[in-house]
Order: C-alpha cells, then structure tokens, then sequence
C-alpha cells in the first residue's frame, strides 16, 4: 500500500534560508562565497545552493534549501577568501536545526590577516612539498579541504620579514578555524602542522633565496 506523506512530515516539509553576514574592521565583505553543509561524520552534505552564494553589498548571504531531509540538519557555513585579507572562517553549527525555520547566524566579524590580501597563493604548490609528485600535492589538498590554508603559508614563506614558527602558527590556527572543532579534522590539521614544523625549513629557505640574509635567517626563528 502507498505511503501517505501525513505520515513523513519529515519528507514534507518546506524548503527553509539560511542567512549570515560577515564584517571586517566594521565594513560589510562583499563578495566572499558562502557555502553552508549540514555536519556529518564522514561526508558533510551541503545546505543551500551547491555552488553557494556571493555575499551582498551589506556583507550578507542568504542561501535558500529545498531539499527533503530525513532528520534536522546540523547547519554551518562558510566564507572562503576573495583576497579581502580574511583566512577562510566557519561560523558555529546549529545542530538539529527546525527545517521549518529561518537559520540566523547574525552578523560575525572577521579578522585581519595579511596573508590572505589580494592574490594570496599566486605561486603555491598545493599542500605538500614542491618535490612531490604533482598529483600527489593535488590528492593532499583534496583530501584535506586546507587549500585556502596551504595557499597562504606558502605566500608566508615567501615573506622576507616573518619568521617560519610565525607563518607555522599562523597555519596551525587558520586550520584549526576552519575545523570548528571536528576531532577528525583537527587530527589531520595537526598531521599537517607537525610536518611543516619538523620538515618546512629547507622549503623556507627555497622560497626566500632572493632575501637578504635576514630574511633567510627567518626561516630558523
């Protein structure tokens, strides 16, 4: 016998829109591409348009999802970089949130990080060292999701005035931003940092070969 929908309200239920804006220094960001997923172990499935949504004039997306769910979404989004000087920032997640409701994260301030100004990662290589394979660079950086992060450590390394522990730090804490507290991913987040922490000197030196000897000594501070 058919299967009435009054019984799976769940099936039935309306589409719902999520909405968030971002600032940085008191200014709207405009133009930042907001995806949003519902977290789950494993595979994240996204929430809203697959190609996410452009932030307004106001620094605001609103992403709307017309998916049928079998159980409430625990909704997050995300802002990449657009060479605005902001690191790739993941909100707080509103867990088994009402499909019949409006998710409002508000409005989230970002921070300043020079790193991610203009076109940060112009001559990255991916996440992993140049001598690795290329299509092994490319599976890390898939596997990951840190390209954005990978990107601007690399653009780190190639600025004569910081130091490798500060460019390492700073890697550290962007992944970590983005992980939002997923064990699995701070795991790897931490695999990644304790490799460029042991290994990244030789690949700091390679990129600041047109600095001065201060700049090179960087790399071992």
């Amino acid at each position: 016998a058919a299967i009435s929908l009054f019984y799976l309200p769940s099936l039935a239920s309306a589409g719902f829109t999520t909405n968030v804006c971002f600032t940085l220094n008191g200014g709207p960001i405009v133009g930042g591409l907001v995806q949003c997923w519902d977290d789950d172990y494993g595979w994240d499935d996204r929430v809203g348009p697959s190609g996410g949504v452009l932030t307004d004039a106001n620094g605001c997306a609103s992403l709307y999802d017309n998916q049928w769910w079998w159980e409430s979404p625990d909704v997050y989004c995300v802002i990449n970089p657009n060479g605005d000087c902001y690191a790739e920032t993941t909100t707080s997640t509103k867990n088994n949130h009402n499909k019949r409701r409006t998710a409002n994260f508000g409005t989230i301030p970002l921070t300043f990080d020079d790193d991610y100004c203009g076109d940060y990662g112009y001559d990255n290589n991916g996440c992993g060292p140049a001598d690795f394979p290329s299509w092994l660079r490319n599976v890390l950086t898939d596997i990951s999701g840190f390209e954005n992060q990978c990107a601007a450590h690399d653009t780190c390394y190639f600025d004569c005035d910081k130091t490798r522990s500060e460019c390492d730090g700073d890697f550290n804490d962007d992944m970590m931003a983005t992980c939002a507290g997923q064990s699995d991913c701070e795991f790897l987040a931490y695999l990644f940092f304790e490799a460029v922490d042991t290994y990244g000197r030789d690949a700091c030196e390679v990129d600041r070969s047109s600095c001065d000897a201060d700049g090179m000594a960087r790399c071992s501070q």
